[in-house]
């Protein structure tokens, strides 16, 4: 368990990352502008709308990957920093983005691994932090 769990943790590569493998699904519902409170996936999707020209909305069901903020779209006080896209194909989106993107490996672990698996893996008597890690616990007994 523990190995499968730091395995899933090294795929959560700020470079070098799966973004297919790694983006967490989501359904959108409603028209983006429609949202009252414009979540992560929602804001993600309309940055990928801007950044590539494709029609996330209503039905859509993208990937939504968090980064660090290293694009910037708009200026002036319309200025946003990109720190999550939504995606159904990444295909679409342009190279000049592309190669800006950094993911956020800290955001990706917690929302992939440690909330999730946390209650879980606490009531096993594992340490989450430890297990992505790949750290084992041992007691003191192994050291006898």
């Amino acid at each position: 368990m523990m190995e499968l769990i730091s395995d899933a943790a090294d795929q959560i590569d700020p470079v070098n990352a799966d973004l297919e493998v790694i983006g967490i699904p989501g359904g959108i519902g409603k028209e983006l502008e429609d949202y009252a409170i414009e979540g992560a996936h929602v804001r993600g999707a309309r940055y990928m709308n801007t950044m590539s020209g494709t029609d996330i909305g209503i039905n859509s069901k993208p990937k939504r990957v968090y980064l660090q903020p290293t694009i910037c779209l708009g200026e002036g006080e319309d200025a946003e920093m990109v720190d999550v896209i939504s995606f159904e194909e990444l295909s679409a989106l342009p190279a000049e983005y592309r190669s800006d993107l950094k993911i956020d490996a800290a955001a990706m672990t917690n929302k992939l691994i440690e909330k999730p698996l946390d209650e879980i893996l606490q009531a096993v008597g594992v340490d989450t932090k430890a297990a992505i890690k790949g750290q084992s616990q041992t007691g003191l007994a192994a050291f006898m």
